[in-house]
């Protein structure tokens, strides 16, 4: 397994997004597909913050994009009282990568929101589906 050529086309060569989230990113790579997995059980947020070299803030705030509004990962929390979350690699395709990010890109006027706009505006489900019906 290797990372889709389409991550690196099309967000890691994106100017909109922040170095330290491209790292986010890149970690999540490493912790899953970089061990021949498409998942991985014990992610902590610590992990993220240690491995991508990012602060707390900027970890939660990529995590957040990555998972909630381009979907590249799904983020399943674990127990209540575990620090780790499970991390597992959506099985998009180009097409579908690139349908997420310009609707992010329409609903925030970027690709990759503020903490403050995902605060007022979170990235939801709805949210992307109802930003894709006025196309249609």
């Amino acid at each position: 397994m290797a990372v889709p050529n389409y991550v690196a086309d099309e967000i890691v060569a994106s100017k909109e997004v922040p170095h330290a989230a491209k790292s986010v990113l890149y970690f999540l790579f490493r912790a899953t597909v970089g061990w021949n997995k498409l998942s991985d059980v014990q992610i902590s947020l610590s992990d993220i913050e240690k491995g991508a070299a990012v602060s707390r803030h900027t970890a939660i705030h990529a995590v957040a994009v990555i998972c909630d509004c381009w979907k590249i990962f799904t983020k399943t929390r674990g127990q209540k009282g575990r620090q780790y979350s499970r991390y597992t690699l959506a099985a998009l395709t180009v097409e579908q990568l690139m349908d997420r990010v310009w609707l992010v890109g329409d609903i925030y006027g970027t690709i990759f929101p503020t903490p403050e706009q995902l605060a007022k505006l979170p990235c939801t489900e709805a949210l992307i589906h109802k930003a894709r019906q006025s196309y249609t």
